[in-house]
């Protein structure tokens, strides 16, 4: 199984390559903030992802750095929306519940500092959320529209809510034999990789468009 995980990782870093020149090359055709944003997001993912397998396969524990992952996307996705979606009640939106994230995760971490090293559910929850939320907005206001970043919208939107799920039993498969936890670990992969291939088919979408 542990030889399963390691070809799925192989498989996502892959896809997520591909994904970051595919991207690159919409940019240069169409240089949007956007497609912009989600290069950089995707560079991101990238060197998160390899920061973290290195540290995993020297045994050394990154749980720690799940917190550096969730915020960051929080505000790169966050960032994402604020562009596609024109409204002035959305921009309010996202500002007061990035202060209410911010100030609640302060001050749980300042009274709860041990959460620091292991899987904090709510702050799991609460940074994909609005993900979520933001996802469903999207759809509502370009109901019968043609809708640019379409793919991207629904891998969001997947992602965030089966990784919220999958992630929440992330404190429990840390203390579990490891054998329990690969498959944990192992569903995330696939949505991972589910993910990225919704990116993929965006980039490729924005590229048949442009030469059309």
């Amino acid at each position: 199984m542990k030889s399963s995980i390691i070809i799925g990782i192989a498989i996502y870093l892959l896809v997520l390559i591909i994904n970051i020149f595919g991207v690159l090359k919409c940019h240069k055709e169409s240089p949007k903030i956007t497609i912009r944003t989600l290069f950089y997001y995707l560079l991101f993912l990238f060197l998160f992802q390899i920061i973290t397998t290195i540290l995993a396969s020297l045994g050394i524990n990154n749980l720690i750095l799940s917190h550096v992952f969730f915020i960051l996307q929080l505000l790169i996705l966050a960032y994402f929306f604020n562009q596609i979606i024109d409204s002035p009640f959305v921009t309010k939106l996202i500002r007061i519940y990035l202060i209410g994230v911010f100030s609640f995760l302060f001050f749980q971490y300042v009274f709860l500092p041990d959460l620091i090293w292991s899987f904090n559910i709510v702050e799991v929850f609460i940074t994909n959320y609005l993900s979520i939320l933001l996802s469903l907005i999207y759809f509502y206001r370009n109901l019968g529209k043609k809708r640019e970043f379409q793919p991207f919208i629904v891998g969001v939107f997947i992602y965030s809510t089966l990784s919220t799920s999958i992630f929440l039993f992330g404190n429990v498969a840390s203390f579990i034999d490891i054998n329990s936890a690969v498959y944990v670990w192992g569903t995330h992969l696939l949505v991972l990789i589910v993910y990225q291939l919704l990116i993929t088919f965006q980039w490729f979408s924005l590229l048949k468009t442009r030469n059309a």
